[in-house]
């Protein structure tokens, strides 16, 4: 073992998944009352060995090092004050707790692109973007850039983490809080320059494998949706434009359905999900524009074939320009309406002109018509 060692508890050992002759060592002396990390690395079967320790302060003591199992030189390091992370093979160390409480880390996994974590007494943790760190390079950090998402499987349900994240959320310890879930959707990072100004314009567009746009969203709110009001659809969540790493999740589904204001239907606004397959992803930073690729897969409980999915794609396709073809035209009419109680209003003293005050008349007739006819369909729904 390393000749400066001296007697030490060998908590860890971990055999590069690179290269078998590097070998990482993880130690402790606390029960010597001395508290100073302990980390060591061999790049020849154990013929020599160096301290790899530089960023850990003394009290961090070590408990286990992992070496990621795509990345080589990305190290985890476990210690009795959290986690740290290395990108160089331990040449210069930092400590990351993105969310997790000052704990000691006892053991950690690199296990299907996470990292899991074992603490004393304050539960198993998980990294979930591992895929991140495997992509940060330090000499690109104040570059425009868009990285490469995980795949994820078309499942049910949902999490808080499906959501833009408040910025206290990645580094205040999320103490008192139940387990969750992974975000449900497509995980999109992208990086913009310490130049970015807040009112920037940004634009993510998903395409199919056939190159058809599926959904976009921006930095600004659609002007033309219909929703946010009570019962109503939500409008679609804004691209966040910070100097640094932003985080979105495209929830896989097309577009919101346009709703009608004031109206409430006992059902989903949302758009379908897409159907399993390719996808691109295409972020636009005034001329610049980066894309990336990921998959959407099908969840393996479902027997489902690809022209079941198809067949289920191009159905509620047609189901959902009905009904925003149908909400549309009723906020036109709404719209002419109060066109026409304008004219109206305007023309009460004016009695000899007939033809306008027929066309009010007939006019008005269809709108009470249509209105009533449809209101009388979703009254029916929300029953």
């Amino acid at each position: 073992g390393p000749a400066d060692l001296g007697e030490a508890l060998i908590n860890c050992i971990e055999v590069s998944p690179h290269d078998p002759a590097t070998v990482f060592i993880a130690a402790t002396k606390y029960k010597f009352n001395d508290f100073q990390p302990l980390l060591y690395v061999t790049n020849d079967e154990g013929k020599t060995w160096r301290k790899i320790t530089n960023g850990i302060p003394y009290g961090a003591y070590t408990r286990c090092i992992r070496e990621d199992a795509e990345r080589r030189g990305l190290l985890f390091a476990g210690t009795e004050t959290g986690l740290y992370i290395s990108f160089d093979g331990g040449a210069q160390w930092q400590q990351t707790q993105l969310g997790l409480p000052i704990t000691p880390i006892t053991d950690l996994k690199v296990h299907q692109g996470d990292l899991l974590a074992a603490t004393m007494g304050r539960s198993f943790w998980v990294l979930d973007d591992l895929h991140l760190l495997r992509q940060y390079n330090a000499t690109k950090q104040n570059q425009f850039a868009l990285f490469t998402p995980e795949n994820a499987y078309r499942v049910s349900g949902g999490s808080y983490l499906d959501r833009n994240l408040p910025e206290e959320a990645y580094e205040t310890p999320w103490q008192g809080r139940t387990g969750l879930n992974p975000a449900s959707g497509i995980v999109l990072h992208y990086q913009l320059p310490d130049t970015v100004k807040s009112d920037a314009t940004l634009t993510l567009t998903i395409r199919d494998t056939k190159g058809e746009v599926v959904r976009t969203y921006s930095t600004s709110p659609d002007k033309n949706f219909v929703g946010d009001y009570p019962g109503g659809p939500s409008s679609d969540p804004l691209l966040s434009a910070k100097p640094g790493i932003n985080r979105f999740v495209w929830d896989m589904r097309y577009p919101t359905v346009n709703g009608v204001e004031g109206v409430f239907i006992e059902g989903m606004y949302e758009g379908h999900r897409a159907i399993p397959g390719q996808y691109t992803a295409t972020l636009t930073y005034g001329n610049q524009s980066a894309n990336t690729s990921f998959q959407v897969k099908a969840d393996p409980r479902i027997k489902a074939s690809e022209a079941d999915y198809l067949a289920q794609h191009v159905l509620v396709s047609k189901v959902g320009a009905s009904v925003n073809t149908i909400h549309g035209s009723i906020t036109q009419m709404r719209k002419a309406r109060k066109q026409l109680d304008t004219i109206a209003r305007s023309n009460e003293r004016a009695t000899s002109i007939w033809r306008p005050a027929s066309a009010d008349c007939f006019l008005d007739k269809r709108y009470q018509c249509m209105g009533s006819t449809i209101g009388a369909n979703q009254s029916k729904v929300k029953r």
